[in-house]
């Protein structure tokens, strides 16, 4: 005769129970002060792409064959085009056409300082900021 011995466990045991809870707790803190660290960060959105639009901004003012400022838009002959940087909804534009240059931007001006152009901008809801174009 044969002895059958079928499993009559079922549920967990208080130690299982016990191991997933911890474990859970752990998950959670760790989460929680992730999450803490990500809020404080100070992100500086415009930066890099600031950087690239100036840079783009002075190479097109190096090899333009004259320049001017017409009612706050810097124009400037590039091989025989006229192109315009100015202001369309929030971002600075070169056109014709739609290049973006700064996104986001609040205000813009562009000034003439001696022999220098410069360009000062404000994205909404940061500080406004002086760069130079060229001279």
């Amino acid at each position: 005769m044969k002895v059958i011995k079928t499993n009559k466990r079922k549920g967990f045991t208080l130690l299982e129970t016990l191991v997933a809870f911890v474990i859970v707790g752990v998950s959670i803190t760790l989460l929680q002060s992730g999450l803490m660290m990500v809020k404080n960060f100070n992100f500086d959105f415009y930066v890099g792409e600031d950087e690239v639009s100036i840079r783009q901004m002075r190479l097109l003012y190096i090899l333009s064959s004259t320049h001017q400022i017409e009612n706050n838009e810097l124009v400037i002959t590039y091989f025989g085009d006229e192109l315009r940087f100015r202001k369309y909804n929030d971002n600075m534009i070169l056109s014709p056409g739609y290049q973006v240059f700064f996104q986001k931007i609040d205000t813009y001006d562009f000034e003439e300082i001696g022999d220098c152009i410069y360009v000062k901008y404000r994205h909404i809801d940061e500080k406004e900021k002086k760069q130079i174009i060229g001279c």
